[in-house]
């Protein structure tokens, strides 16, 4: 018997055949045409032969790339059938995106055998179970998983296992509606060009997510990381394992990352495979509202998400070989996440270390109906400054130099809520011996320090002291951050031929600058004395050499900056400097004879101070050498 059929299905009609999870991907009027054959066998029994032709006009697929489609849009959709009394075998083809082969059991009503390839690949031949294969050029995991969480909802749980019996009692699974199609997919592989995954993009994507006994694994490969991850079934208490060969992350879009945290992070409160809620959080929208009624929306949707967020964080541990942020390498990295009671979440025993550097740190989110704060605490040790600093892209002033930094800030809500506006706390930070170099003005990662510009004007006055470099042997400060402002009193500079002191503030959020440094020449020593005056007054010096006597002369003992503007912009200024006049023997340490103190700019017609010019004048007679000791032309 062949019958020819037209069909027109409204929604109302065919919707009642599709699980209620799934109805919102599929909507409007459905029309297709179709060939049936029904083969009524001698001895018993039948077969048929069944073919399916649509393209889908005036059909609604509320689906990701390249899969969704407007009701005015055609896809040519292909369905075979076949099969007697106790099975059938489905084929399915959309286009070239998508097909589908399925054996279904009748007396089972079930999917004995089932394989969806999802984009242009071959399809191998069919296995036991459920299976998924892609191969796409591109996709949105945060536009996937709400589909494969729905999928995966409307499949009935498996018989429990041992861990489901409590008190020798078997835990029924929640009733179903009707029996479901599908398993639970035993393996989920495929190949994606470039996929977008929580602010990141991994290219040339491998992935086999497989049903073990105890857990799902998830292989993943890319350009970006190689990885295995293992999902335990209880996911709030049992969490998932992460060890990487190597994990390498773009810096990424803020706002990107916070909205896909939003999304997965609601969806893992009940399944380690539900990663994405049914709707997609969507941000605030500005309105024309008042100003009070747009601040009180504001933070009650940061209450909410950062409620689903704290809710859903599962365990977790994490081993990386190498990891790598943009183009900060942290190395080996190995943490765990855990929860401490109903209201803590902390990240425990963080540690990033490499032959160069080393970063520890512990972190408490701490979230009730009172409080919701992040704490952070740990340290940082650098053996290279110079190295780290070419690593990132930059010219550094700093060379042969290590660090050390400790560190205890906190800021309002969770992890994700930072901003260095809301930053508190306070840090020491400490470097080892070596030197500042004059640099190009790339290197602007210390221009909050302006040390660069410090460098140049030394250097200009005293240019055969500096000409190597200027010689520390430690710079140290403590500094405390008050809402995103951070203020020091005591850095400080140690050098071989002076000493640095700055204090003031910046302002993180606007970087805003406002210090004040003093830089002493060393003059406690005959050796920093003489070459100071040897820079200064070279005359003077060379003649008190050859007589080997005791050499007067005035040498400059303070200059005073100021560093304002902003860390991008900074303006640095010489306001003042003080002289000294001192004498200095081979044999005894320099005496300071008296000082003075010269702006750094005389106003017009004023003369500079001459208090004690009169010893630079005096005529000396020494072993038959007779000279004078005049003002050198560079004071």
């Amino acid at each position: 018997t062949d019958i020819k059929i037209a069909a027109n299905w409204s929604e109302q009609k065919w919707q009642q055949h599709v699980p209620l999870a799934l109805q919102k991907y599929l909507q409007d009027q459905v029309n297709w045409r179709g060939d049936l054959s029904l083969h009524q066998h001698h001895q018993g029994g039948f077969s048929y032969d069944f073919i399916l032709n649509s393209e889908l006009l005036a059909t609604t697929l509320n689906l990701p790339t390249p899969y969704g489609k407007s009701a005015e849009q055609k896809n040519k959709l292909v369905v075979k059938a076949s099969g007697q009394m106790k099975q059938s075998r489905i084929t399915a083809q959309l286009d070239d995106n998508l097909s589908f082969f399925g054996v279904l059991n009748h007396k089972e009503t079930r999917f004995s055998r089932a394989h969806l390839v999802l984009g242009d690949e071959q399809m191998l031949l069919p296995m036991d179970g459920f299976h998924i294969t892609t191969n796409l050029l591109q996709a949105d995991f945060s536009l996937w998983q709400p589909l494969l969480s729905d999928v995966i909802s409307t499949i009935a749980p498996e018989a429990p296992r041992k861990a489901d019996l409590i008190n020798e009692q078997l835990i029924q699974p929640s009733p179903v509606q009707s029996p479901p199609l599908f398993a639970k997919p035993e393996r989920i592989r495929g190949t994606i060009g470039r996929l977008a995954i929580l602010g990141q993009e991994l290219n040339n994507v491998s992935f086999n997510l497989l049903d073990k006994q105890h857990w799902w694994l998830l292989q993943l490969n890319a350009k970006e990381t190689r990885s295995q991850l293992k999902f335990y079934p209880s996911w709030l208490e049992q969490g998932v394992d992460i060890n990487a060969e190597f994990i390498h992350l773009s810096n990424g879009d803020t706002k990107s990352n916070e909205d896909s945290v939003l999304t997965v992070s609601k969806a893992m409160q009940s399944n380690p495979m539900n990663l994405l809620v049914e709707e997609k959080i969507e941000p605030v929208e500005q309105t024309d509202q008042a100003k009070q009624n747009e601040l009180e929306q504001t933070v009650k949707e940061l209450i909410n998400n950062n409620d689903t967020i704290f809710a859903s964080i599962p365990p977790l541990k994490l081993h990386c070989d190498r990891c790598q942020v943009g183009s900060l390498d942290l190395g080996q990295v190995d943490f765990t996440v855990e929860r401490n009671g109903d209201d803590m979440v902390q990240i425990n025993h963080f540690k990033a270390e490499r032959e160069q550097a080393q970063l520890n740190f512990a972190a408490t989110w701490i979230k009730n109906e009172d409080i919701s704060q992040t704490t952070l605490s740990g340290e940082m040790s650098i053996n290279s400054i110079e190295y780290e600093l070419k690593q990132l892209g930059f010219d550094s002033i700093i060379r042969d130099s290590g660090g050390k930094v400790e560190f205890n800030v906190d800021w309002q809500g969770g992890p994700h809520d930072f901003e260095v506006g809301n930053l508190n706390g306070k840090y020491e930070a400490k470097l080892d011996d070596g030197y500042l170099a004059e640099v190009s003005d790339k290197a602007r990662i210390f221009s909050v320090l302006s040390l660069e510009s410090l460098v140049r004007k030394l250097t200009l006055d005293f240019r055969d002291i500096f000409s190597d470099g200027m010689f520390y042997s430690d710079i140290e400060g403590d500094y405390k951050i008050e809402q995103g402002i951070l203020t020091t009193s005591n850095t400080k500079m140690n050098g071989t031929a002076g000493n640095l002191l700055m204090i003031g503030q910046t302002n993180l959020a606007s970087g805003q600058l406002d210090y004040t440094m003093s830089y002493k020449p060393n003059l406690s020593s005959s050796l920093p004395a003489l070459a100071w005056i040897a820079t200064l007054n070279p005359v003077t010096f060379l003649a008190g050499v050859a007589i080997d006597q005791v050499i007067k002369s005035q040498v400059v003992s303070e200059f005073n900056f100021t560093l304002t503007g902003t860390v991008s912009e900074p303006n640095f200024q010489q306001v003042s400097k003080e002289k000294k006049n001192i004498s200095v023997s081979g044999s005894s340490a320099p005496e300071i004879v008296d000082s003075t103190t010269e702006p750094q700019k005389q106003k017009k017609g004023e003369q500079p101070p001459i208090k004690h010019l009169e010893q630079y004048k005096k005529k000396e007679k020494k072993a038959g050498y007779e000279f004078d000791m005049k003002e050198s032309s560079n004071g």
